[in-house]
């Protein structure tokens, strides 16, 4: 079942009514077209509370009636296959996408690592800041999310700073990360060695 908003809250948003940013943000997210699971996507899993509250006050429809969101299980992917890589990969790609999702969180230190990604110009450390960009999304808005991100970043970088992004990665022991990051291992252990 999909989630919409009522007359009230469709009033609620024209109005401008006292609602908090990520409530506008669900309102208007909540147009018919998105599952439970999609807005836990988006938001993580502690908006299923928020959601309900709205839907009580009259502003939406359809959480009740939706199923709570399979648990995440994280499944491998086909190892013969290898992991995805763009065709176009370059670190500027890197920072425009993560600046792109960094802006949606709407908070201070997104805007902090944003202004620091626009302005850093050195490899080593737009790695280490999308490193940092995928540690906050993690904590706003939860694993399956950054997984998505953390992949889309992963076929992005450069062969040429692949192995030292898999390092930093590694080093900052978060299990989504890892997990995203080894099959990419593999592909640096499968590379020929340069002649």
């Amino acid at each position: 079942m999909t989630i919409e908003k009522t007359a009230s809250g469709v009033f609620a948003l024209e109005a401008r009514s006292q609602l908090a940013p990520k409530e506008r943000q669900i309102l208007i997210l909540s147009n018919g077209a998105r599952s439970l699971a999609d807005m836990v996507d988006i938001f993580g899993k502690d908006c299923v509370p928020l959601l309900k509250k709205l839907e009580h006050a009259g502003l939406l429809r359809g959480v009740s009636q939706t199923p709570p969101p399979a648990p995440v299980v994280a499944v491998p992917s086909n190892a013969a296959e290898g992991p995805k890589r763009a065709k176009n990969r370059s670190l500027a790609a890197c920072k425009i996408y993560l600046i792109d999702l960094l802006q949606l969180q709407q908070n201070e230190e997104a805007i902090q690592v944003v202004h620091s990604l626009r302005q850093s110009d050195e490899p080593h450390s737009i790695l280490e800041l999308i490193l940092v960009a995928l540690n906050l999304i993690l904590e706003r808005s939860g694993e399956r999310y950054v997984e998505r991100v953390a992949n889309r970043v992963f076929e992005i970088v450069p062969d040429e700073q692949l192995n030292m992004f898999i390092r930093l990665t590694q080093q900052l022991h978060i299990p989504i990360l890892d997990l995203v990051a080894r099959p990419y291992v593999g592909l640096l252990a499968e590379a020929p060695a340069p002649a």
